[in-house]
């Protein structure tokens, strides 16, 4: 298994092919990463493997959230992303990630970057897209969410149909099983979101995969053999919660401390305007 620094080591030796920024006019389909060129902090890798038929566009539509991330106030901020029914950025918790990355380690857009990976087909970008999320590990110590969670709705209208599916459902069943298979040793390690993801993922997917189960016949009873609850036995030791708790308070002391400077920066803006407004 690849600890955080050979990881790390994979991505400072990649050949990129080129840098996608505001100036730039790459209008092509590929693979690329997204990431914060600060790469200081040894429980994550600030990367994003993502997939787009114009990764000139796909940039700036990342950028354009990112600054609007910025101007939202904490309330604001959670109720997009945790309190609605229906979160206006529902499945998009790498934009989150991102985000409390940069107030972490002082990052400002400069630092938000992007490059490709690879050109390719249309038809290859799904399959190109999870070879090299799995490649990299970003699942496990970077900003993307688990597989096992963004193919399931992909998967699940062949799933009235299993036998004509059949090599659909095994090819994500494969990789469910590797994730969980794992995870495990990335818990250990305590790196990146991987704690988040196995709660968000797994434990919220559970009820789905066994319902999926149920709809299977006889020929896929080599999955329920592999006995999902016993697989879900992995469980952070005490320690590593101690931990993720501990951020959890430095993240809220942070966040708070932002929203001030932000607030205190905006009152001096405002009396500038005053002192230099022309007397009416």
């Amino acid at each position: 298994m690849e600890n955080i620094f050979a990881i790390k080591n994979k991505i400072l030796d990649f050949p990129f092919l080129e840098e996608v920024n505001e100036d730039t006019t790459i209008n092509k389909c590929g693979i690329y990463m997204l990431y914060i060129d600060f790469f200081g902090d040894n429980s994550i890798l600030p990367i994003y493997i993502g997939k787009s038929k114009d990764v000139q566009k796909r940039f700036d539509s990342h950028l354009k959230k990112i600054m609007f991330l910025n101007r939202l106030s904490e309330s604001t901020y959670l109720s997009y992303f945790f309190e609605r029914e229906d979160p206006f950025y529902d499945g998009s918790f790498f934009y989150c990630k991102i985000f409390q990355y940069m107030i972490d380690h002082q990052c400002t857009l400069t630092d938000f970057k992007m490059k490709v990976v690879e050109f390719c087909s249309l038809e290859e970008l799904e399959s190109k897209e999870l070879y090299y999320i799995n490649y990299f590990k970003s699942q496990f110590v970077g900003f993307n969410q688990l597989n096992s969670r963004t193919l399931l709705n992909a998967i699940q209208p062949s799933i009235c149909n299993p036998k004509e599916n059949r090599d659909i459902i095994n090819r994500y069943f494969q990789e469910y099983f590797w994730e969980l298979d794992t995870i495990s040793y990335y818990l250990q390690e305590n790196t990146g979101y991987t704690l988040f993801n196995y709660n968000y993922t797994f434990l919220t997917i559970l009820p789905i995969i066994k319902k999926i189960f149920e709809n299977m016949d006889e020929s896929y009873s080599d999955y329920r053999e592999n006995n999902l609850e016993k697989r879900y036995s992995i469980r952070p030791s005490q320690e590593i919660i101690s931990q993720l708790k501990e951020k959890l308070t430095t993240y809220r002391q942070l966040s708070r401390g932002h929203s001030y400077a932000l607030e205190g920066i905006k009152e001096n803006i405002k009396k500038l305007f005053v002192s230099l407004a022309p007397n009416v």
